[in-house]
């Protein structure tokens, strides 16, 4: 918590794409309003992985047995989120120095599906390059 704490308040952290630090510089919870519609957020927070920086919206999720969920169900429920994020300048909330090559900005956005369990949590988690949700927006801009 300190960790997380100490790294919303620094403007700049350092990070290794791929390594196995956990989330970084996360926040919530939060309420947004996407036309319309409320999405409670329970956190937002950045990953190192291998294909860059992805800024993350982790929101609470109700798992249907009857409804399986896979790709195509989460990016419709995801979209909006993202979208939201990027139109929004969320996902640009912190900076980022990587080790050697200076500043990186998120180059992801992804949405994690929670449901909690007890103790116990499962999800499921889709993302997209910025690019793409940018490709996006101005396509249903065109519509």
């Amino acid at each position: 918590m300190a960790t997380a704490v100490l790294l919303s308040l620094m403007a700049s952290c350092q990070f290794r794409c791929g390594g196995a630090a956990g989330p970084m510089a996360a926040s919530g919870p939060e309420t947004w309003t996407i036309d319309g519609k409320t999405y409670q957020v329970a956190a937002t927070y950045y990953l190192g992985l291998p294909e860059g920086l992805q800024y993350t919206i982790e929101i609470p999720w109700k798992f249907e047995k009857a409804s399986p969920m896979n790709d195509d169900v989460a990016l419709a429920i995801a979209l909006p989120l993202m979208q939201h994020a990027f139109k929004n300048d969320r996902y640009k909330r912190m900076q980022f120095a990587k080790a050697g090559e200076g500043q990186v900005e998120a180059n992801r956005i992804g949405v994690a599906l929670v449901e909690q369990d007890g103790q116990r949590s499962h999800g499921y988690r889709v993302a997209l390059s910025v690019p793409e949700i940018r490709s996006r927006i101005e396509a249903a801009k065109d519509q």
